[in-house]
């Protein structure tokens, strides 16, 4: 599963022909910097919204991605119907999506570059 994960956020990041760990690390802080600049009122309400998504389609619409595109690679790698895989798909990128808006909301402020040098390394070796 972690391959997968991997790959979904590779493929995500936006650094689809940049597969390396640096990219997709790099990809991910890029992205909190940008999330810590909204005000924590809009983090939460968005965080909330998309917890209560039902489907990939309400997903998609609210981040503006298609992740039904993952379907048939989680049908595939998890050996399950296509049914049983769009519910795996939702459950993994409502965690992905939520957990960045959870870590921009704790370092909501935060410009010290040290720390975000910290959290760019850390990120790295949690994924070696």
């Amino acid at each position: 599963m972690r391959s997968l994960l991997f790959a979904v956020l590779v493929l995500t990041s936006g650094h689809a022909f940049a597969a390396d760990i640096y990219a997709l690390c790099q990809a991910q802080i890029d992205q909190m910097r940008e999330l810590t600049s909204y005000p924590i009122e809009n983090l939460n309400a968005y965080k909330g919204m998309l917890a209560k998504t039902t489907s990939l389609e309400e997903l998609g619409e609210l981040t503006g991605k298609n992740y039904a595109q993952f379907v048939p690679m989680a049908q595939k790698h998890q050996g399950i119907t296509r049914a049983e895989a769009e519910v795996k798909t939702l459950e993994l990128f409502k965690t992905v999506e939520i957990s960045a808006l959870s870590r921009a909301i704790k370092f909501h402020g935060l410009s010290d570059e040290q720390t975000w040098s910290m959290l760019f390394d850390k990120c790295v070796q949690e994924n070696q």
